[in-house]
């Protein structure tokens, strides 16, 4: 993950030498399941992260990897400037045109130009807020981040960019688009609520790994504080929307600027209802030995999946129970643009015979260590509650 501090992902890898799926190949050669996770990076295909054997799956993770490093040197060899940056901007907006369901959907409204929000005050009911610790949590955005960052972007060069992430996201009620008008709105929210400068929607940075184009292959990417969008495009095509990580802070639903702030709350309320749905016996099946206080597949722990399989499988579910499962992961396939989104899904439904989902912690999946995992062929999913860091109360990290 490039510049993340936090994350939700959605992977499907392919060969990164033939382009080719990893389902498709040869299957002593890649092991018996391909790597997939949703929302990509890594030369991957659509979709959401995958476990594998250990050792050929790291064959296929090094070939990934040598096609991610390629583009990243290929980007810090060309310097950005704000002319290249609108330049790119809209040749990205002219590959990817977003559908007319979005034209008048709410724009990335620009805060204030160190990364604060204008206005915003907490409203009755919010949790109480104080100073962030000195390096809690990533409030640091900027750190360690390539690309160029959104507080120096011009009006002109900003809407550019809200035209390229509603194009490149999906048109679900808060999910893709929308979610991440929320993330931003959120991260307004803690500047304006104790968080400061290092907080708010200037601190986040919109990045092109190699050449927009209609062939070849390329990469976007946009992100900041509990946000990460990586889409690589080959020869005019989503070839991968991952990583994807995802988080927010506050996670109770307030008002910033006129935009309410609530992502995440659809994903914990699926969550919570799988878990709701299941007997007794399939609650102890599907409940972790471990305790868990972050994502697994967090930054710079990109490989950290488990050898095995954990929790109930889908085959020991019933069609009502596989259907809940199937909407949990719809809330994350659906950041990806519509027309991807239902091919990701098909694929992903006809997998859920041996697919697993398992938890720990609570069951309401709202207390600060509450986890839950989805693991199937070609779908990796993890939900971690976290303490607060800018504010009181318990925050989700994903991927």
């Amino acid at each position: 993950m490039i510049g993340t501090h936090c994350s939700t992902h959605l992977y499907e890898i392919t060969d990164a030498d033939s382009g080719t799926p990893t389902d498709a190949l040869d299957r002593d050669r890649f092991g018996a399941r391909d790597l997939s996770r949703a929302r990509g990076l890594h030369r991957c295909r659509h979709g959401v992260a995958d476990v594998g054997d250990d050792q050929h799956r790291h064959g296929r993770e090094r070939r990934c990897r040598r096609t991610r490093e390629s583009l990243r040197r290929d980007a810090e060899r060309r310097p950005d400037d704000r002319a290249s940056a609108e330049v790119h901007l809209r040749e990205c907006v002219r590959l990817v045109q977003p559908p007319a369901s979005i034209a008048d959907r709410g724009r990335v409204r620009r805060g204030a130009p160190g990364g604060g929000a204008p206005g915003g005050g907490a409203p009755s009911g919010a949790p109480a807020g104080g100073a962030a610790p000195s390096g809690a949590g990533g409030g640091q955005s900027s750190t360690g981040r390539v690309g160029l960052q959104t507080s120096s972007l011009s009006d002109a060069q900003w809407s550019a960019l809200e035209n390229l992430i509603a194009a490149a996201t999906g048109s679900a009620a808060n999910e893709g688009f929308d979610e991440i008008l929320q993330h931003l709105a959120a991260d307004d929210y803690l500047s304006a609520n104790g968080g400061g400068s290092d907080y708010g929607r200037g601190n986040f940075y919109i990045a092109f790994l190699g050449t927009p184009s209609d062939s070849g292959t390329w990469e976007l990417q946009f992100g900041g504080h509990h946000l990460a969008l990586a889409n690589t495009y080959t020869d005019g095509e989503l070839a991968g929307a991952t990583p994807s990580f995802r988080g927010i802070e506050p996670f109770t639903t307030v008002t910033q600027d006129g935009v309410t702030v609530q992502p995440e709350q659809q994903e914990q309320k699926a969550f919570a209802a799988v878990i709701a749905s299941l007997t007794t016996e399939q609650q102890a099946a599907a409940k972790l030995s471990k305790t868990y206080n972050d994502i697994l597949l967090g930054p710079g722990d990109d490989w950290a999946f488990p050898t095995t399989s954990e929790g109930i499988k889908g085959s020991d579910l019933t069609a009502d129970q596989k259907a809940l499962v199937l909407a949990a992961i719809d809330t994350y396939v659906d950041d990806v643009d519509d027309a991807d989104a239902a091919t990701i899904l098909a694929k992903y439904k006809s997998q859920l015979d041996d697919t697993y989902f398992s938890f720990s912690g609570s069951t309401t999946v709202t207390e600060i260590d509450d986890y839950v995992r989805i693991d199937g062929p070609s779908v990796w999913i993890e939900f971690s509650m976290q303490h607060g860091i800018v504010l009181d109360g318990a925050h989700p990290h994903a991927v």
